[in-house]
């Protein structure tokens, strides 16, 4: 055994040795930057500072979290060449491909609502204006609104839980996978881990197609992130591949167990990337930018001049915050109208009013109501 797949004791092999310490340093880097970014978007949160892509800090602490499990058992089995019950070799990391399929289509399905209640806002602006929209407006109306509607509500989190769960079954579903869980297979391998991990891709790939449909407006960079992971995963899947059919049988089974890890790393590093380090980026953008703006315009004056209302709106656009327009909108319309009916009971009542009473000992009291002040 040991001449097939070489000897797994780094200290007899100098060059195991390196390669173990390789990995080690890959696997030091995924988690020194994953608690660095994710303690800062932790921070960002207590100050109220967030972006309306990000669902949730502890959600992509998650995603990081299985994404690091994810080929542990790979690394004991197969590197390490440490004995192992092949259902523990083959349950812990579907657990962790299922979980991490859940939570990526999970923050998918939350940007799709997103991207298409913006879509519903834009054209309903475009529709309460004088432009007469035309029929592909009309259309694109209601397909967006139909998305909106049917991700709205907790829908998107009983799917990512019933995709889990039946991602959960591959591992049953699959005769190998159920002898392995059996210990009845000669051998283990994490056929259905690699399974689920194309089904994620393959979805990834169909929502990129998908997502053509939209008019879409990206502050986010979320279809950037969707393209790159697809991209790195499709080179992960070719990777391991040569791996297993080339690089197993030169080199011995330690050595490429941990080639597979380091190509593991740059996935790992991918979904880190544009899970964490993007939005951390992007949050402490929004929130210096804030804190910079000096602009002493009053929304008021901003809604009753043409030109910045358009440019305000287009800003709005941007940033997915079209609800924002529709309520200044409401709350300054309010504003004048209670003015304006607050200014008419003055007219016909007079700028002061007092109302008088006697207590039962025969005293009198007095009461001035003064107009309200907005």
């Amino acid at each position: 055994v040991m001449a097939a797949h070489g000897d797994p004791n780094p200290s007899h092999q100098p060059l195991l040795a390196l390669h173990w310490a390789v990995t080690s340093v890959g696997f030091a880097v995924f988690v020194g930057a994953s608690v660095y970014t994710q303690m800062q978007l932790y921070q960002l949160q207590k100050r109220k500072a967030t972006i309306q892509s990000l669902i949730s800090p502890d959600t992509v602490t998650l995603l990081l979290v299985v994404t690091l499990f994810y080929y542990t058992t790979a690394l004991v089995y197969g590197a390490a060449m440490q004995s192992m019950p092949c259902w523990i070799y083959v349950l812990l990391p579907h657990l962790c491909s299922s979980a991490m399929a859940a939570i990526e289509i999970y923050l998918t399905l939350s940007f799709t609502h997103r991207l298409a209640v913006t879509q519903c806002c834009k054209h309903y602006l475009l529709f309460s204006s004088a432009e007469r929209p035309d029929a592909n407006a009309i259309k694109y109306a209601r397909f967006v609104e139909s998305v909106a509607s049917f991700l709205d509500g907790n829908r998107i989190r009983y799917l990512s839980w019933t995709i889990y769960f039946v991602l959960l079954l591959v591992v049953l579903l699959d005769p190998s996978g159920r002898e392995q869980l059996m210990g009845r297979a000669p051998f283990c391998t994490l056929r259905s881990s690699t399974m689920v991990i194309v089904g994620l891709l393959l979805f990834t790939i169909a929502y990129i197609i998908f997502l053509r449909r939209f008019d879409v407006i990206d502050p986010y960079r979320i279809t950037f992130k969707l393209k790159l992971f697809s991209g790195i995963g499709m080179w992960g899947m070719f990777m391991f591949f040569l791996i297993s059919q080339l690089v197993d049988p030169l080199v011995g089974w330690p050595h490429a167990t941990l080639f597979g890890m380091q190509v593991v790393f740059v996935l790992q590093m991918a979904i880190w990337y544009i899970e964490s380090y993007i939005p951390m980026k992007l949050t402490e953008a929004k929130a210096k930018e804030a804190a910079q703006c000096l602009d002493t315009t009053s929304i008021l004056d901003t809604l009753s001049n043409p030109t910045l209302l358009k440019k305000f709106e287009r800003r709005l656009i941007e940033e997915w915050s079209l609800e924002s327009l529709e309520f200044f909108k409401a709350v300054v319309m309010l504003d004048i109208e209670a003015k304006n009916l607050i200014s008419r009971a003055q007219n016909t009542v007079g700028s002061k009013t007092s109302f008088s009473s006697r207590s039962p000992n025969g005293k009198r009291n007095s009461i001035n109501l003064r107009p309200l002040q907005l």
